[in-house]
């Protein structure tokens, strides 16, 4: 009877691996959709789309960029961990919903290791510290000096409570000991640079894809950038940890597709080895430099253990900046 039992249970197993390849082979017979927390031409919406194009040549069906912007990228989040965990709902998930949300709200509806499937980081980009190019600040020690002597707070904007921009902005205030006042912003990037255009605020941190234009036609001053080393599309910015002395200032957000949980591990297999094939891509390598960007290399599991450094990272930064967690 034992050895019955036991043959059966191979049996089983072995019809479930048998089917699990087969849907894996047959994946996808249908177009598949990639939704975006964010607006349309936004760093995150550019990527999403050239990904999108180049994940649909590789699967041999359309893979279409569905924008489900709002809540720092919450509510296609949301949206994707209801979707059935079939394959053909994917997220390109951001830092901000996948490490600092889940670190700065005290009551958050979702875990990222267990309601999703982590399946492939995709890319990285560098912010960059900007001031309006006619202030009288021209680095970093500029702005330190400048933020210590005045007599009300500098002020520096983010996309929102939460966002990338926004601990950074706080970690570098709380690091480099200087009183900045936080001013979040609807709108993105370009709300940023309309709002040191104008004089709404003194400083913000940026991508480089919007910087750069603003910088080479002398509306922006970059004054640093948040990588180990220099970034080629502005070589003569220095970075943020050269200017500061601090060895840990990297400051720029991330993001890779996840899908919900329970995804047969044979599909997230198929769609994480294709991903890594497109970053590793010379034609890849140039698009995302182009807007300010890089292909972030990895394996699932290789992300899935970033985002828990990342997220041990985000909470040491509320800790030790005193910020007071959002409901």
């Amino acid at each position: 009877m034992k050895k019955i039992k036991n043959f059966l249970l191979l049996a089983s197993m072995s019809v479930a691996m048998c089917g699990g390849q087969a849907m894996a082979a047959d994946y996808p017979a249908r177009p598949v959709s990639l939704v975006i927390g964010f607006g349309a031409g936004g760093p995150t919406d550019v990527i999403g789309r050239y990904v999108a194009q180049q994940l649909g040549d590789k699967l041999g069906q359309a893979v279409v960029v569905e924008n489900r912007p709002g809540a720092n990228g919450l509510i296609a989040l949301q949206y994707v961990k209801k979707a059935k965990p079939d394959g053909y709902t994917l997220l390109l998930a951001s830092s901000g919903s996948l490490a600092i949300e889940p670190m700065y709200r005290k009551s958050i509806d979702y875990n990222v290791f267990k309601d999703f499937t982590i399946i492939a980081p995709v890319a990285q980009y560098p912010y960059v510290m900007a001031v309006n190019a006619q202030s009288s600040v021209k680095s970093i020690p500029d702005l330190v000096a400048a933020g210590k002597a005045a007599k009300q707070p500098l002020t520096f904007g983010s996309a929102g409570m939460g966002a990338d921009n926004h601990l950074a902005g706080e970690w570098f205030a709380k690091r480099m000991g200087v009183p900045l006042l936080h001013v979040p912003y609807s709108g993105g990037d370009a709300a940023l640079v309309n709002g040191m255009l104008s004089g709404g605020i003194d400083m913000a941190l940026i991508s480089g894809a919007v910087a750069l234009p603003q910088v080479q036609v002398g509306k922006l001053r970059a004054i640093g950038v948040g990588t180990k080393e220099r970034v080629s599309f502005l070589p003569e910015v220095p970075t943020v940890i050269e200017a500061t002395g601090q060895a840990d200032f990297l400051i720029g957000p991330w993001n890779g597709i996840v899908g919900p949980a329970g995804m047969d591990p044979a599909i997230a297999g198929k769609i994480e080895t294709a991903v890594q094939e497109i970053l590793k891509t010379e034609k890849s390598q140039k698009t995302l430099l182009g807007h300010g960007q890089y292909p972030f290399l990895g394996s699932g599991q290789d992300f899935s253990n970033y985002i828990k450094a990342q997220q041990d990272h985000w909470a040491e930064v509320i800790k030790s900046s005193e910020l007071e967690k959002l409901d």
